[in-house]
């Protein structure tokens, strides 16, 4: 009735029926995944009033929380994977989670507030100063007084930096190539308190 997607893997469709309608799939390492997809194999089984709310936990803390939705008229969707970004699981190698589906009425999951929402919403102030102190930290290395005597120094440049005129485009050029090879390394320093060079 469900299938999962992960990048690498083919087709997963044997989710273990664990109560009434609720399902579930361990997925035994998930460290890389960053994404996966969701689809109903049957969507005209959904009455209009159905839907089938995707949550997940890792099996280290048994805590689920909601991803999203599936319906007959969205049978299918592509979903950030939350567990990729939290810190509190940056550590666990390998990580082993389970996503859980269960068929609940409409009221009831249009109530509810997907994780990765939520934490986009409460994360912007976090990602904001992460950005600016990934920025503050490349342009302090064009301070002239970490080289030397600050006396020999022209007062403009005692309080203030001097950089080149091509340094922001420097550094979002640096901040592209980390997002390139990693998407998530600004959400998983948010964990650390300072962003990595």
């Amino acid at each position: 009735m469900f299938g999962a997607l992960f990048p690498g893997y083919p087709l997963i469709t044997d989710f273990v029926q664990v109560q009434g309608g609720k399902f579930l799939l361990q997925v035994p390492d998930a460290t890389s995944i960053t994404e996966f997809g969701m689809t109903l194999l049957r969507p005209e089984l959904l009455s209009p009033d159905q839907v089938v709310a995707v949550y997940f936990s890792a099996v280290s803390d048994g805590q689920w929380q909601f991803i999203g939705s599936l319906s007959a008229s969205n049978p299918s969707q592509v979903f950030l994977a939350p567990w990729s970004y939290k810190p509190a699981y940056a550590g666990i190698r390998p990580l082993t989670i389970q996503l859980g589906l269960a068929l609940e009425p409409r009221p009831v999951v249009d109530n509810l507030v997907p994780m990765v929402r939520h934490q986009e919403a409460m994360g912007v102030n976090e990602l904001a100063t992460a950005l600016a102190q990934d920025m503050f930290n490349f342009l302090s290395s064009f301070d002239p007084s970490s080289e030397g005597d600050t006396d020999m120094l022209p007062e403009v440049t005692r309080d203030n930096y001097v950089i080149p005129k091509n340094a922001l485009h420097k550094w979002f050029d640096r901040l592209s190539n980390k997002f390139a090879k990693d998407p998530t390394f600004i959400q998983r320093s948010l964990g650390k308190g300072r962003v990595q060079e």
